[in-house]
């Protein structure tokens, strides 16, 4: 009886766990309810900049009769190299396939672990040569969000970076903790919802660039070649070494460009050579006074039509700067073919972006920004210049010429600044945000509001040539400490060629590389007897090299004509020092603050009018003398 009973149980155990072993459900990705999946993941960054990853996963079954049999994870990361996998401390096969922007790892699972609560744990490594960016003395990691489909119970991210670099400068999210272990700093982020993880290690980048911009003139008559060179904005400081050929007709447009005129011979060609640095800050430079928007920067202009039906159709529904840049993200998708074509100089803008949304490059991401904006009572400006990337795939660069860049900048009225974005390089990494963080790769060669065309940045001056080598970028270490310095002398006025004893000219040329903002010059003489015009100069700033010329007028009292010493001194935004100097000048009558050139020609006319008329008297009044001496 005993006997049979046991031959029962068995036979009824045998077959329930046959039926068990049927009913196992087996799940190849990370789409089931079925799991609770936990990871942690841990970016080590090296020196040079490569950095290796490790995910640690714990998949834990909430279903008895289901388990993982393979697992998918996909990344925002094209290149990914030396990937490997295991699982319980063995390595299992791992399979990778690479698109343009991103790349898949997908592993099989050689056991089983099924029951309810059981966990799997399993890694996944691999090395990214350029997730982060290491250039002179500034690290930048920006960490997009793994692309899962089901959101993960919990994700802690792990960022081991080199001590040297210091604290990150600027993160978002807020690190959980930071701390100390073996020469490496360990920034720990509990990630709740996915978004991209950014970390500035170093607050400002530095450049040395040597620019080239080659100038013709094919015609037969003299011509004025006008070129931009790279100016100071709020995140951009410049010092120039040399400028060859020099020249001091140098002037600050509307929009904040530098332009330097030069003037070309018939049939002549010129090369124009600047060496500079280039610091650009994370936070505005409060040495740099901010540039008000006008009115010209809201208007329609060609390839920012903003009065299209298309645009204000767009713009309906779009109530913050935020939504706007939204919008051109998800409606565009950079063109890598386009590039590769060479095809780029087909620019479409804002509305031609829209219609061909899938042959955007930088061009077509700044138009359509630039234009929503606008249309929506927004200042928005076009800039143009050099980007520093490592990885073109992920940050692309795709204007013609030095494959320079392009991306836009909007006037933020709240805080009164303006805030470069870069919609471009946000969609090409997969979403690192360069909305509310910028970084410090972008270097200004020229500013478009008030036209969206130019001026044309350095690198497009190609001449007969368009093969050459116009930019050449490399990290400096330092920036250029300069003092003011500014060389002051007077020019006598002449007018119609003649020299007018106390009419001068002031000559004021910025010897330096620098700009000097907001500069004040004081005038004075130990002479009694002498008058000047004006005692005190304002200029709200003097360029590199320039000169400015103002009108100076030294009047003596007891009307004499003499060479007379007037001294000066000026100072310059922020800072305490101050610097002195003297000019001699020729002091004349006081009637000269109202010798005005138009004066002196109202009064040539007066004058050879009134000579006119006085020989014409006496051509008549002589005829009639004879006549009456005849009587």
């Amino acid at each position: 009886m005993t006997f049979r009973f046991l031959k029962f149980v068995l036979v009824a155990f045998l077959v329930r766990l046959v039926r068990l072993g049927l009913s196992l459900s087996i799940v190849y990705a990370q789409t089931d309810s079925s799991f609770e999946t936990t990871l942690e993941t841990t970016y080590v960054v090296s020196d040079s900049g490569t950095t290796q990853v490790t995910h640690s996963f714990s998949v834990k079954n909430l279903q008895p009769t289901t388990y993982l049999k393979e697992y998918t994870l996909s990344t925002n990361f094209p290149q990914l190299q030396n990937v490997t996998a295991s699982s319980n401390n063995q390595d299992i096969t791992a399979t990778v396939a690479h698109s343009q922007a991103k790349s898949v790892v997908g592993i099989s699972f050689p056991d089983q672990v099924v029951g309810q609560g059981k966990v799997r744990q399993f890694k996944v490594q691999y090395e990214i040569p350029n997730m982060v960016t290491v250039a002179g003395q500034v690290l930048e990691a920006q960490i997009p969000p793994l692309t899962s489909p089901n959101p993960y119970k919990s994700h802690t991210v792990i960022l081991k970076t080199p001590l040297r670099f210091g604290r990150a400068v600027r993160v978002k999210p807020e690190p959980a903790s930071i701390n100390l272990e073996n020469q490496q700093l360990v920034t720990t982020f509990n990630e709740t919802n996915p978004q991209t993880i950014s970390a500035f290690f170093g607050d400002t980048q530095i450049y040395s660039m040597t620019l080239r911009y080659n100038l013709e003139n094919n015609t037969s008559s003299p011509n004025l070649a006008q070129i931009a060179l790279p100016p100071d904005t709020s995140f951009q400081r410049v010092s120039y070494y040399s400028l060859d050929p020099p020249t001091t007709d140098i002037k600050r447009d509307e929009d904040g460009n530098w332009l330097a005129t030069y003037q070309l011979a018939p049939n002549t060609a010129q090369t124009v050579h600047l060496q500079a640095d280039i610091q650009v800050t994370l936070d505005p430079n409060s040495l740099v006074p901010m540039i008000e928007p006008t009115s010209s920067l809201t208007a329609e202009k060609k390839y920012w039509e903003t009065s299209n039906s298309a645009i204000q159709k767009v713009i309906q529904n779009k109530q913050s700067v935020g939504d706007l840049y939204q919008f051109v993200l998800q409606t565009l998708s950079y063109s890598y073919d386009k590039v590769k074509q060479n095809v780029i100089t087909n620019r479409l803008g804002a509305v031609g972006a829209l219609a061909n949304p899938n042959q955007a490059v930088c061009q077509e991401f700044t138009d359509l920004f630039i234009t929503l904006t606008r249309a929506k009572g927004i200042p928005a400006r076009r800039l143009t210049g050099y980007a520093y990337t490592q990885n073109s795939a992920l940050r692309p660069l795709s204007l013609e010429a030095d494959v320079l860049h392009a991306w836009p900048e909007y006037f933020d009225s709240e805080n009164k600044l303006w805030r470069p974005v870069d919609p471009t390089w946000e969609s090409t990494t997969g979403g690192v945000d360069y909305f509310t963080q910028f970084d410090l790769n972008h270097v200004v060669f020229a500013i478009n509001g008030k036209s969206s065309t130019t001026p044309y940045p350095a690198g497009s001056y190609k001449g007969t040539d368009l093969n050459t080598k116009d930019v050449e970028v490399t990290f400096a270490t330092s920036f250029p400490k300069l003092k003011p310095d500014l060389s002051i002398t007077t020019k006598p006025v002449k007018t119609f060629g003649l020299s007018i004893p106390g009419k001068n000219s002031l000559m004021i040329i910025n010897t330096t590389g620098q700009a000097w903002y907001d500069l004040t010059l004081t005038f004075k003489s130990a002479d009694s007897n002498l008058t000047l015009g004006q005692t005190q100069v304002f200029l709200p700033v003097i360029l590199p090299f320039q000169l400015i010329e103002l009108p100076f007028d030294t009047m003596s009292t007891n009307w004499q004509a003499s060479q007379v010493a007037v001294s000066y001194n000026f100072s310059v935004k922020d800072s305490q020092d101050s610097h002195e100097g003297s000019i001699s000048v020729q002091s004349g009558p006081p009637i000269v603050k109202y010798l005005t050139e138009q004066n002196l020609s109202i009064g040539l006319v007066i004058g050879g009018a009134v000579g006119i008329f006085g020989t014409g008297s006496l051509l008549v009044f002589r005829p009639r003398r004879k006549r009456s001496l005849r009587r």
